[in-house]
This record gives structure tokens, sequence and C-alpha cells, in this order.
């Protein structure tokens, strides 16, 4: 009996000790079990809201745009012979864009030219035509005149000797050999006059042939020499626009091969540095959040509240993410090792190459054009020649009118001369007849006085021929007409051929091509978009509750992506009247002067604007900034409680942002790294105590890792 009194004691003891185990094993799978029920836990590392008196700035972003934007398009229709710029190219105002083939709006440019000189001929002959009738007619008149200015005379001297006659007594008749010496004196006088007349009137008709004949040579001549000037001025503009076209083809030929030498030779930009260097930090970012998740499952697991496989998972983790960290160092190292000196070399030799055909195609151009020039400077020396000429000829053949129009004045003479002999003949009659002076003086008087009433008659049919309206005034006036017809046509013309060459109208960069060589374009199509890059627009969404802060005219300094050293000052020119219905923000224009063309349209841009100046402003550091939802956010550390606050960003400095229109306080406590991972009212717990067992309880304040560390181990 105390045999069995023993044994049963020892099995009790033995059963009391295993129910304790058995309690004392259960605790802790209680306890993961409890923590696996409460929501995840965000580990994170914390700072301090500061405080700060200074300007409060405000930051915003927005797309770089075209300050002038223009679109190219063909005023006729044609085919494309050449282009003289391509896309992303830089060109000068007045640059040709596009070479339309030209050739039959050269030949309607030639064909209005002639019709041009046709015209103007056909006006200086009916002109010349006109002036030979004027000069005719005043020939007429000048010689009437003269036989009314002789007849009188005439007249004035028989009055003359009849008074004498009548003074003198005892008129015993005329010397008849005195009569007839008068008369040979008159006949002689006559046959000159006749002579004289013979000759003018063979040397003016020949001189005015010729000289009408000279005159024709010279206006042909002229137009010759004209129709060579339209000829070159052709030629000169097809040399410019085809040499041209090889000079920008290879000048961008060289332009790419700099740009290739540059690259290599500056090895990997800074944007691809930042971004290896980016890739790096991300991985080792990676590798200790997956050490943590690591860490976090090998000590559950070693507590019994995950299984094994748990670990595993948490171990195949760990391992990818160091080897995407190692690759991402190699990546990194290969992007600032740079390119070969092999490649390097190449590209210099093609650069080479690329600035020795430029070299070509600028001497050949320089070549062509000066033999085009040339050949212009010389039909412009031609047509000053035939100028000259025709002047000269217009000229002889006047002189040779005018001398023509001596010849009724010759004939007058004739007339005159012939009246002398009769009145000679006359004298002689009278005195073989034996009457006495007196007798003759009178008969002398009344043929002169017969002799100026026929003068009188002849001048008054001069003037009225010369007073006659004439029908060539009205065809003159009709040719004047012609010849403005002819000119205006030659001016269409020339503007349509004009029209075949399509200039940029500004500089700028080439941001569109829509035309190749040998495509037909029509009138209106579009060819080319021109950006002006002198100076261009920062379109900034400020939100709606800082507009009232932004006034035009105000600073703002802008920066991009692609220079991140380099700062752009602009100013506020606008402010869009309607907001975004999604983000409630307003777009600001900011015209901003393009330095060294380098900002490009729809480039991402940052601004800074100052919205007041003085004012104490919240500052956090940069890491605490999140983006969600299109909206910015700072995590504050309330206990053991991460609580999101939206907040609007100003400007930074020294690793420290501006922040308002939130919830903050100086001094309050926030997340500074991993406060992506916290939604909200969500568990957080200090990175520093994560290597601690447990979380701080509910409601208490954070501890740091040293705190933890500095208490005494039970």
């Amino acid at each position: 009996m105390k045999r069995w009194a023993i044994r049963g004691l020892s099995i009790g003891l033995v059963a009391m000790g295993m129910t304790a185990c058995a309690r004392h094993a259960k605790a802790p799978a209680t306890a993961a079990a409890d923590a696996a029920a409460t929501p995840d836990v965000a580990t994170v590392r914390t700072g301090r809201v500061t405080e700060a008196v200074g300007d409060e700035t405000l930051a915003v972003t927005g797309s770089i745009v075209a300050g002038t934007d223009v679109t190219i398009a063909s005023k006729i229709a044609g085919r494309v012979v050449s282009l003289g710029a391509d896309e992303g190219q830089r060109v000068p105002s007045g640059r040709v864009l596009v070479a339309l083939d030209s050739a039959a709006a050269r030949g309607q440019v030639q064909q209005a030219a002639a019709s041009v000189v046709s015209a103007k001929a056909m006006l200086n002959k009916a002109m010349l035509t006109v002036s030979l009738v004027e000069t005719q007619s005043d020939a007429a008149v000048r010689t009437a005149t003269a036989q009314l200015n002789a007849a009188k005379a005439r007249r004035s001297q028989a009055e003359s000797s009849l008074k004498i006659s009548q003074t003198k007594s005892g008129d015993q008749g005329v010397d008849v050999t005195q009569a007839k010496a008068n008369l040979h004196t008159a006949e002689n006088r006559l046959l000159q006059a006749q002579q004289s007349l013979i000759i003018a009137k063979q040397k003016t008709s020949g001189d005015v042939e010729g000289a009408e004949a000279g005159v024709q040579q010279a206006t042909a001549a002229l137009s010759a020499a004209r129709n060579r000037i339209a000829q070159a001025e052709t030629s000169l503009a097809l040399t410019d626009s085809s040499t041209q076209s090889a000079v920008t083809t290879t000048t961008q030929a060289v332009s790419q091969a700099q740009n290739q030498l540059a690259i290599l030779e500056d090895g990997a930009r800074t944007q691809e540095r930042g971004v290896a260097d980016s890739a790096v930090a991300a991985a080792h970012a990676n590798l200790r959040t997956v050490e943590s998740d690591f860490n976090r499952a090998k000590m559950l697991f070693e507590g019994g509240a995950v299984a094994k496989s748990t670990l595993d998972n948490a171990q195949l983790r760990l391992d990818a993410a160091r080897e995407q960290s190692k690759q991402a160092e190699l990546q990194a190292s290969l992007v600032k090792e740079g390119p070969r000196q092999q490649q390097i070399a190449v590209a210099k030799s093609q650069l080479e190459q690329a600035r020795e055909q430029l070299s070509q195609a600028k001497t050949s151009r320089d070549q062509n054009l000066a033999l085009r020039r040339e050949d212009l400077k010389n039909a412009k020396e031609d047509v000053t020649r035939a100028e000259q000429a025709l002047r000269a000829a217009n000229a002889q053949a006047e002189t040779a009118r005018v001398a023509r129009g001596q010849v009724p004045i010759s004939e007058a003479d004739v007339a005159s001369a012939e009246q002398a002999v009769e009145a000679s003949k006359q004298a002689v009659r009278l005195a073989e007849a034996g009457l006495g002076s007196t007798d003759i003086a009178k008969k002398e008087l009344e043929a002169a006085g017969e002799a100026v009433a026929q003068a009188e008659q002849g001048l008054r049919n001069a003037n009225a021929g010369r007073v006659q309206p004439s029908i060539t005034r009205q065809d003159i006036a009709q040719l004047r007409g012609q010849v403005l017809g002819a000119e205006a046509a030659l001016s269409i013309a020339r503007v349509n051929l004009r029209d075949h060459a399509i200039v940029a109208p500004i500089g700028g960069g080439i941001a569109e091509k829509n035309v190749e060589v040998g495509s037909v374009v029509s009138p209106g199509s579009k060819l080319f978009r021109l950006v002006a890059d002198n100076y261009v627009h920062f379109n900034a969404l400020v939100p709606e509750e800082k507009l009232r802060f932004i006034s035009p005219g105000d600073t703002v300094d802008v920066s991009v992506d692609a220079q991140p050293d380099k700062k752009y000052s602009g100013r506020v020119l606008e402010i869009m009247p309607a907001a975004d219905v999604r983000s409630r923000s307003f777009t600001v224009k900011v015209g901003v002067p393009n330095e060294g063309n380098r900002l490009r349209e729809g480039m991402f841009a940052r601004g800074s604007v100052v919205l007041q100046r003085n004012k104490r402003t919240l500052r956090v550091p940069v890491g605490a900034i999140t983006r969600r939802d299109d909206k910015n956010w700072v995590v504050k550390v309330d206990g053991t409680r991460g609580i999101p606050c939206e907040v609007v960003i100003g400007g930074t400095r020294e690793g420290l942002v501006e922040v308002s229109e939130g919830t903050l306080l100086p001094g309050d406590t926030i997340a500074v790294e991993g406060a992506g991972e916290v939604t909200k009212e969500q568990t957080v717990k200090i990175m520093d105590a994560a290597k601690t067992e447990g979380a701080p309880p509910a409601g208490g304040k954070a501890t740091s890792g040293k705190a933890e560390a500095d208490k005494p181990k039970k």
C-alpha cells in the first residue's frame, strides 16, 4: 500500500509538472496569435517639426510651352524639290524651308516681262509718232509765219519804194539794165534756195529712218538684257536654294557627329548617373526592408508564431534583394565608367569626315554663288549699257526729227525766192515797156499785198491743222493702260514665283515636319510647325487657396530636371480665369527668357514663387513629404499612431521644406522615413525600437532603440 501511495504521488507530481509546462508553452503561442490579430505595424524613423521666420514660398510644377508657335503652310500647289530644314533643327528667320518646282512660274515671269517690254515699246513708238506729228505741225506753223513775215517785209519795202518814187521829179522810166540785174540776182537766190531744200530733204529723210531703226535696235537690246537679268536672278535663287540644302544637310551631319562625340567623351549624363545612383539607393533600401522582414520572420519563427515556409520565403526574398543590390551597383559602375576609347576614336573620325564634307559643300556653294552673282552683275551692266544706247538713239532720232523740221523753212525760202524772181521779171517787163518807177512801185505794192494775204491764210491753215483733235493721243492713253496691266501681271507672276520658296517667318526650332521631297502639296496644307525658342512659357499649377498671393509681374525661379544646376528667372504674365475641375488648381503663365535655347517644349519644370515676406513658417525634413492621390502628406506620430496630415509645400532650403495648411504644430513628432507605408490611424513603431521585443504599450510614448538598450535585462 505504501509503495502504491508513493507511486500515485509521483504520477500526480508528473501530471502537475506537465500541466505547468503545457501552460508555459502555450503562452508564447497565444502572444503570437494576439500579435497576428493586431493591425500591421509600420516601421518609421522620426523627426521634428521646426518653426522659422522668413519668406513664405510656394513650390509649383508644370510644363514648358513655346512662347510663339507658328504653323507654316503653302499658299500654292506644287511639287517639293528640296527642303531646307529637318525636325528638331533650329533655323533662322528667312531660311527657305520648302522649295517647290518653279519652272512654270519662271516661264510666266519671263513671259510677263516680255509683255511689259512689248507694251512699253508700242507706247514709245506711239509717243514718238505723236511727237513727230507735233514737230511737223510746229514746222508748218513756223514756215507759214516765216512766209508771212517775208511777205510783210516785201510789202513794207514796196511801200517805201513807192514813197521814194513819188517824191522824185521828172520820172523818165526805169533803167532796163538795172531791172535785168535785179532779176539775175533773184534767180541766183532761187537756185540756192532750191539746192538747199534738196539737200535738207535728202539728209533729214535718211537721218530719221536711221535714227528710228537705231531706237528699235536699242529697245530690243534693252529687252534682251532685262530678260538676261531675270534669268540670272532665277539661276541665282535656284543655286542658293540647292547649295543651301547641301550645306544644311552636312551641317546637320556635323552637329550629330559633335553631339555623339560629346556624349561619348562626357560619359554618362548627370541624369543617368543620378538614375543609377537612385537605383542603387532603392536597391539598398529594399534590401534593408527585406532584411527587417527576414529578422521579424525569424523572430516569429523562433517564437513558434509562424511556419518554416514563411521563414524560407523571407530568406528567398532576402537573397533576391541582395542579388538586385549587386546588379544595381554593377550597373552604376558601368554607367560611371563611360564608353571605350575605340568608340570615341570612331566618333572623332566621323566628325572629321562630316566637317570635311561641310567645308566642301560651303566651298562649292561659295563658288557657284560667285559665278551666278557675276552673271547677274554682267546682265545688269548690259542693261545699263542698253539703256544708255537707247537714250542716245532717242536723242539722235529727236535731232533728226528737229532737222527734218527745217525742210518747211527751206521750202518757205524757195517760195519767197520764187516770188522775188517773179517780181523781178515783172519789173523787167515794166522797164522794157517804158513805165516809170512810180508805176512799178505801185505794181510791186499790189503784189506784196496779195502775198501778205496769202501768207496770213497759210498761217491760219497751219494753226487750224495744229489744233485738230488727234486719235493718236487716245491711242497713247490706251497703250499706257496696257503697260500698267502688263506690269501688274509681271508683279503677280513674281509674287507667284516667290511663293514657290516657303521661308521661316521667325527664328526657332522645327517641332513638326509633315512634308518630304517629291511630295505634292496643296494650298493651306500644313508643312512645318515652327516654335520660337528664344522665349518660352512656364505653365505652373497653383492651388486656389494660394492664388490670392500671386499677381502679374511677380518673379518666379524656374528649373528643369534636365538642368538641375541651372536656374531661370521668369515673371508672371497672366493667370488663367478657370481652374482645373479635378485638382482645383489654376494655371499661371510665366514668361521665361530661354538662355542658350536649352528649354524645350514639353519639359517638366519646377518653380518657386515668394508669397509673403518675413512670415513664420513650419519646416519639415524633405524625406517627410509623401505624395498620394495627387496630394502632399506628412505623417504625424502620436504615441504609436501614425496620422497622415495633408499639407501644402513651399520652397526647400538646406534639406527642409516649408509646409502650411495642415494640422501640424512646432515640435510635433513626424515620420521622416517609412512614412509612405502609413495609412490612416495605423500603428507605427520607431525604427530603432524594432530590434527590441514587442511594441510599446498602446497610447504610450514611442521610445528610441537606445533607451530600450539602456534598460536592465531581467
